[in-house]
């Protein structure tokens, strides 16, 4: 049986010899996986449950640890990170915003995980939408906006989220339905 300091000593001595034989390390993972392909994913899809649990329990007892690197990590590659971080939204902005929409919703934690809205759930409302403004009727670059808004208690789901164009999206705001609509009937 090794004792603490045994398992240090070799921890340190094997992070050395992979930082040192980095390349042909991954020359071999890569060679192992491609002849193993069916077998390791086979093997992935029967552990998962159990590889969840395991690397949920590492993420706790090393959470400080973790935190730390990533800060150093995003320090050290800031720019690198934002420039792919505004490539993806100028490429992919629909999805984009649908990721933003969804970390609201989890904020206030009105969803839960099944009835999250989908990437392909909103494409289809889209679609069925047409280009059309759900509110005003009126062709437009159309938006997501929640009827019932996250901030009162509305959920991020296929049934609570209509396509909006920006004009009537940004004047409902966080208003019920009835409450934007007096205030449209006010203003004509």
């Amino acid at each position: 049986m090794q004792t603490e300091d045994q398992r240090a000593y070799h921890r340190e001595h094997d992070a050395i010899y992979r930082i040192a034989h980095r390349d042909i390390l991954l020359a071999r993972h890569r060679k192992y996986n491609a002849t193993h392909k069916g077998e390791s994913h086979a093997y992935t899809v029967e552990h998962k449950g159990e590889q969840a649990i395991r690397s949920g329990l590492y993420y706790v007892e090393h959470r400080e640890d973790i935190l730390a690197q990533s800060k150093t990590y995003y320090v050290a590659h800031a720019g690198e990170y934002l420039t792919r971080k505004k490539k993806y939204a100028k490429e992919y902005p629909e999805r984009r915003r649908l990721e933003v929409e969804k970390r609201r919703a989890l904020k206030y934690a009105n969803t839960p995980t099944e009835e999250m809205l989908t990437h392909g759930e909103w494409l289809a409302i889209l679609a069925e939408a047409n280009g059309y403004c759900h509110y005003c009727g009126k062709e437009a670059k159309l938006t997501l906006d929640h009827v019932i808004p996250l901030s009162r208690g509305g959920k991020h789901s296929k049934d609570n989220v209509v396509p909006a164009c920006m004009h009537c999206n940004c004047s409902k705001h966080t208003r019920m339905l009835d409450e934007w609509m007096s205030g449209l009937a006010v203003l004509s």
